[in-house]
């Protein structure tokens, strides 16, 4: 299926620089907008179904490098990373883990207003990753509704075009590493949503 959206996506973009006029224009975009969307479900989709069929391939993983890898995807810049400078070194799924990143940074892009900070750190027994925006933050009560499949926000242009299922992924992604998805308001305004999982040991590998 990612193949012939890849198509679809050069096609659109040699369209974008033939067109006349405005409103075709505007038509090109949109569908470029509803292939990345396609795209973007069947990413999901493909990692759910990794977890579905156990098909996990747990390793030693740098936390660091796994949001690094994310942001660059996302073309975030790295100023908005607050990490150690050694790895903060967890056992994990490198395909499953990145996207979990992905679809929290997607997530405060959309429904945030664009990403305030990404955060790294090692509390111990668990590695957390969380992703901070500085939009309108939660509804009371919201905080967990949010993981819910298909789940949508009460407003928002963005809302329209969401499936609700990133978050619900995360969370799904953080249960079969043995960790969680949590979110909160954070002081002064915004969101934070992010992940803990177990912190890499030698057990993990025998």
């Amino acid at each position: 299926i990612r193949t012939p959206l890849a198509r679809m996506r050069l096609l659109a973009e040699l369209a974008r620089g033939k067109v006349d006029g405005a409103s075709s224009l505007d038509e090109i975009e949109e569908m470029d907008r509803e292939i990345v969307e396609i795209d973007v479900l069947v990413a999901d989709l493909l990692a759910s179904s990794r977890i579905d069929f156990s098909a996990m391939s747990p390793k030693k993983l740098d936390a660091v490098e796994i949001a690094r890898q994310a942001m660059g995807r996302a073309s975030i810049e790295l100023l908005h990373l607050d990490a150690p400078g050694e790895p903060v070194e967890f056992d994990g799924d490198a395909t499953l883990t990145t996207r979990a990143v992905s679809n929290l940074i997607e997530n405060a892009r959309r429904h945030g207003g664009g990403v305030a900070r990404v955060y790294v750190g090692n509390g111990g027994a668990n590695v957390r990753i969380e992703v901070e925006d500085d939009g309108p933050g939660f509804l009371p009560g919201e905080e967990n509704r949010i993981f819910e499949p298909f789940y949508r926000r009460p407003n928002g242009k963005a809302e329209a075009q969401s499936l609700g299922l990133g978050l619900a992924l995360v969370q799904r992604i953080a249960e079969a590493h043995g960790g969680r998805a949590y979110a909160r308001n954070r002081v002064g305004g915004g969101a934070l949503v992010g992940v803990e999982l177990p912190a890499w040991h030698e057990a993990a590998t025998t």
